[in-house]
């Protein structure tokens, strides 16, 4: 029987140890030390390319030495990119914006799907170190796929408009992947929970957050069955599906409000229990239903922030322990990808949640000499994970 990949941990090591932020080699130690057995390594496209057919030597040298660092772990690797090449603009480090569609052959829609197969080849190819593609991220959120020009509060694409390109997008990654290493498996874009201050459209405001992740995996089978959309088989799109099943109130405390007579939102603060399980089992049926049964899901973020809030870190770590015992009851989950690694200072953060909530994930945290140390988080999920190296 293999390794038990459930213990996961999710943190850009590579991507900011490029940027000179940390030194990758200590953040493995730590990775180690608490017992890790699976890992998911930012690698956006256009930070390792320079072209859809050329690696950056920088970026060729760091991710090659810490992919084989965990492989000689034996830690599973899940790399996730969720940026791409837009065809007739300069390729650029950054990017989440896309064309309206237009299948019209030799669109620039059309060209930068193919562009997109063509990267994925290279990255595919290039690090066979990793065994799993996650080929995007919360693409049911404004914020990871909208118009050129977007804004942040301005319209973006609709729900409907936005699976139709996740749909696209994933089939053409999966092309690419599946070239450059045919023993790779290709996950899933990874909804996220959705409310309409979280740039999801589709989810009126009294909805459990995380009931917009089973709408958008129910929208993505739903075109993939309809024949419409490249194949009919979902094997051609993905071989795992993954979420960030994440409780809204436990990424941002002050969401809760739970007071009678209530003045906005009733709602109350989430707890790992059957509520929580509802939704991602939602998911999981969707799933068997279209004849994915036998497909594992992975939970390539989830995690808690306590936004310094006096106690609270005390009481997440207690839901760490939880969360693991839930788990059980839920065979159908591969990996939890514990978000995250680091809680960096709050001027560090330039991707993500408010930099806040950003900062109070992390499992070790600066202190006041800019040195990471472990939060009571790290010492709950070593002994979750049955890590038995210090924790420094």
């Amino acid at each position: 029987m293999g390794k038990n990949r459930i213990y996961g941990l999710g943190e850009p090591i590579s991507m900011v140890a490029l940027g000179g932020g940390i030194d990758p080699m200590e953040a493995l130690d730590r990775v180690e030390a608490l017992g890790v057995t699976a890992f998911r390594e930012w690698m956006h496209i256009p930070v390792v390319l320079s072209s859809p057919t050329e690696v950056k030597p920088e970026a060729l040298a760091v991710y090659t030495k810490v992919l084989n660092r965990l492989k000689a772990m034996d830690v599973e690797i899940t790399g996730m990119s969720h940026m791409w090449f837009l065809a007739g603009e300069e390729l650029k480090s950054s990017n989440n914006a896309m064309y309206p569609r237009d299948l019209t052959p030799g669109s620039l829609y059309m060209q930068t799907l193919e562009l997109l197969e063509q990267s994925w080849y290279t990255m595919a190819k290039t690090f066979p170190q990793v065994t799993q593609w996650e080929v995007g991220n919360e693409w049911n959120l404004d914020q990871f796929l909208h118009p050129q020009g977007w804004k942040p509060g301005a319209p973006g694409f609709s729900e409907d408009e936005k699976m139709d390109i996740a749909v696209d997008l994933m089939y053409f990654s999966a092309k690419g992947v599946r070239r450059g290493n045919p023993d790779a498996k290709v996950v899933s874009f990874s909804p996220a929970v959705t409310q309409p201050n979280l740039g999801g459209h589709s989810a009126a405001i009294y909805y459990p957050p995380s009931y917009g992740i089973a709408l958008a995996i129910s929208q993505v089978y739903e075109r993939i069955k309809s024949g419409n959309f490249w194949s009919d088989k979902t094997d051609d799109f993905f071989d795992l599906v993954a979420i960030h099943p994440y409780m809204l109130t436990q990424i941002m405390p002050m969401a809760a409000s739970n007071d009678y007579p209530a003045e906005r939102r009733f709602f109350r603060t989430e707890e790992v229990d059957a509520g929580w399980r509802a939704p991602i089992d939602m998911v999981y049926t969707i799933m068997s239903m279209n004849g994915d049964g036998k497909k594992q899901m992975l939970l390539t973020e989830m995690g808690f922030s306590d936004w310094q809030i006096p106690g609270l870190d005390e009481k997440q770590a207690a839901m760490q322990e939880d969360l693991f015992e839930f788990i059980k009851t839920m065979p159908y989950v591969k990996t939890i990808h514990s978000f995250r690694l680091y809680a960096p200072k709050p001027e560090e953060v330039d991707e993500g949640f408010l930099p806040m909530g950003e900062v109070c994930f992390g499992m070790f945290q600066k202190d006041e000499n800019g040195q990471y140390q472990p939060r009571k988080k790290a010492y709950v999920l070593q002994k979750i994970y049955g890590g038995t190296k210090e924790l420094k």
